[in-house]
């Protein structure tokens, strides 16, 4: 991940019910709670979520890519061909609010939430926005190369 990256992950809100949490998740609880072994979604099931970013080859056969790795772009990783994961990185050299909006739109709509460093996030974007923005990440890259867009 580049240091004009911010990576968040989206993860249906039907597996936090079956973990029994709401706000937080353990770190052992990431590592081991398998939180797609009930969701069995093809990839067209987020044609929504992927429409403004175009679909590009990715370094590994496992993950589905749309968009720039080295700029916004959303990951699909694979197990056994069923998505296991979904990530969305987002690149503070542009505009992000667009691609933001849209992943809290599509969460909003189809019962999936945004999960960052074990936090469940709100899903609105202001909220999120000031997240990433006293992250440290953000704080790096705004202290090495001055304010983004």
């Amino acid at each position: 991940m580049a240091i004009w990256q911010y990576t968040i992950e989206i993860i249906p809100r039907g597996a936090l019910s079956d973990l029994g949490t709401s706000g937080f998740i353990t770190l052992d609880d990431y590592n081991n709670f398998d939180f797609w072994g009930n969701f069995d979604l093809g990839i067209e099931f987020f044609d929504s979520l992927t429409a403004g970013l175009e679909r590009s080859r990715s370094w590994s056969d496992e993950i589905i890519l749309y968009g720039d790795s080295e700029s916004t772009c959303i990951r699909f990783f694979l197990e056994e061909s069923k998505i296991s994961g979904i990530d969305v990185r987002i690149d503070f050299r542009y505009n992000y609010s667009e691609i933001l909006n849209s992943v809290i739109e599509f969460c909003h709509l189809n019962g999936f939430v945004i999960l960052d460093n074990l936090e469940i996030l709100g899903l609105n974007s202001t909220f999120i926005v000031h997240h990433i923005e006293k992250s440290e990440q953000f704080i790096t890259y705004k202290r090495l190369f001055g304010d983004p867009i």
